[in-house]
């Protein structure tokens, strides 16, 4: 039996690497960002964008960063390398940390609770939402390892135990820090708690985790409204339109996107076993039945928290891998409990949920192998980075500031220039501007770029392409509807067109052996501090 278990655990692994391995990093402006506010804080114990500037925190999660930082702190000359192994070891930490809840609740069962343990464990490891959130560099799969790491504990942990009960209230502080809806995980998670163990341990000793928890996260949140001025992160406001009525729609289009196909039948196949199992008469025995629910709830509580934050701008399942996990965990403890006839409802969806993953990891089976023998993948790895670095060192000596909006990747490169983020993520003032329209990317102050004065400007994804802006003037290229839709990347105030025509020439630097051009806008005044440097300015008019 414990050979069995193992070789299910192993199984569980092996398909977690190969669906990781089939997300490699991508859209990892916000990972760099991170890495900012990491190595700022490793180096001085203070939160800060550029420095001279108040605190802000234009990241989610704090375990994350805090995590990096020490990193950083222990591991220095390669950050990018550092956040990927930690993005590996968290996305497969939370896979184990699954097979292991799985393992834990067939403990004594039969063949059949057998076979439901290991399709559990293969259903973590198949979570395609998972890898898809690890490919960011962000938190997703720290939230995941955590969320599922306080259910175990609050599920199988020993009530009776001082240490224990510690234990689990440092795990809910852990999941409010790894994601702010973690908080209301780890509410639910600390009263059920409470509930299921009142009786046995008397109702104080069932509260101290919650207790202890509350009183941590209401010192943490005292703390961040007298450091940042707020209870949530820059991000969180960044991203929040003035009506919790559109994000709640973008939430469930989110949600609708993702959950289509068979995945969609997975996933309707694990809600729908959800309500058939909360009937008491399905279960063996009532703490069953209470580690069940714990489970279920907090993954409804997880999913709700997605649709109400308005999902999430990428298409894909990150901000569902977290939700998805705990889905599968509620089913892996039941299937144990359950009676006979009724374990097929909670084995079919996560055999199926299982099934639709694993297939998607088995396609490029060596192109997925290759990309595991070079794990941790080295700053050096990606073609980008070297490029936009050399950019950084071009930019640094000459420039005191640049403005930009998608090129978030520049402070990390050049860490002394103060970034202007014109899409609001690290600019408190921004973030907090009223907002009217839905609300996905941010609060852009793009259409008014040009009047905020900084040395550089870098409009949007324009600012790397095939083609030179420097062929052309900058008056052509307002003037002009596909000129500008090329270079400029978003319409621009009557305001911010006469101040670019007015103040900046476009600028062309030949990136990554001639494949391709960086495109910037530098400011008239500053453009002769760039005449030894390795690009080519174009004309104002």
């Amino acid at each position: 039996m414990r050979v069995a278990q193992a070789a299910s655990v192993v199984v569980a692994l092996v398909v977690g690497a190969l669906a990781l391995a089939g997300a490699a990093p991508h859209s990892i402006d916000d990972g760099f960002i991170t890495l900012v506010y990491a190595r700022h804080f490793a180096g001085g114990g203070r939160i800060f964008w550029n420095a001279g500037e108040p605190p802000v925190d234009g990241f989610t999660s704090m375990l994350d960063m805090l995590v990096k930082a020490i990193a950083v702190r222990l591991f220095p000359g390669d950050p990018f390398r550092d956040a990927h192994a930690i993005a590996i070891a968290c996305d497969l930490g939370a896979v184990l940390a699954g097979a292991a809840l799985a393992v834990r609740a067939s403990r004594g069962g039969g063949a059949v609770v057998m076979a439901g343990a290991a399709v559990a464990s293969l259903a973590f490891g198949a979570n395609i939402a998972l890898a898809d959130g690890t490919s960011y560099l962000l938190e997703t799969p720290l939230y995941a390892l955590t969320a599922i790491a306080a259910v175990g504990a609050v599920s199988y942990g020993d009530a009776a135990s001082r240490g224990a009960r510690a234990a689990i209230a440092i795990v809910l502080v852990l999941v409010a820090l790894a994601r702010p809806e973690g908080a209301a995980i780890a509410i639910v998670l600390g009263a059920a708690f409470a509930w299921k163990n009142a009786r046995t341990i008397g109702v104080r000793s069932a509260l101290v985790p919650l207790g202890a928890f509350a009183l941590a996260l209401a010192a943490y949140c005292a703390w961040h409204v007298v450091v940042f001025g707020h209870v949530a992160p820059n991000t969180f406001y960044a991203k929040s339109s003035d009506s919790r009525a559109s994000e709640i729609a973008d939430g469930l289009a989110y949600v609708g996107a993702y959950a289509s196909g068979a995945r969609g039948v997975a996933l309707a196949a694990i809600l729908a076993s959800f309500g058939a199992l909360f009937v008491p008469r399905a279960f063996v025995d009532r703490d069953a039945r209470a580690r069940f629910a714990i489970a279920a709830v907090a993954a409804l509580v997880a999913l709700l928290a997605v649709v109400w934050e308005g999902g999430d701008s990428y298409p894909g399942g990150r901000f569902l891998a977290a939700p998805i996990a705990l889905a599968i965990a509620a089913l892996a403890v039941a299937v144990p409990a359950l009676a006979p006839k009724w374990r097929a409802i909670a084995i079919l969806p996560l055999a199926l949920f299982a099934i639709d993953g694993a297939s998607r990891t088995l396609t490029h089976p060596r192109e997925r192998l290759a990309r595991i023998a070079m794990w941790p993948l080295r700053f050096d790895d990606d073609p980008r980075l070297p490029c936009e670095r050399e950019l950084a060192d071009v930019l640094s000596p000459r420039v005191a500031s640049i403005a930009q909006t998608d090129f978030q990747r520049i402070k990390f490169h050049a860490d002394a220039l103060r970034v202007i983020d014109l899409s609001s993520l690290n600019d408190p003032v921004r973030a907090h501007a009223a907002h009217a329209a839905p609300n996905r990317w941010g609060k852009s102050g793009a259409a008014d770029a040009p009047l905020v004065g900084a040395d550089v400007l870098a409009l949007g994804l324009a600012f790397a392409m095939r083609a030179p802006v420097a062929a052309h003037s900058t008056e052509r290229i307002v003037a002009d509807p596909e000129l500008a839709k090329a270079f400029l990347g978003v319409p621009l105030s009557p305001e911010a067109r006469a101040a670019l025509v007015a103040r900046y020439r476009p600028m062309s630097m030949p990136a990554c052996g001639g494949r391709y051009f960086f495109n910037l806008w530098v400011r008239d005044d500053v453009v002769p501090r760039f005449e030894d440097a390795p690009v080519v300015f174009g004309q104002m008019r």
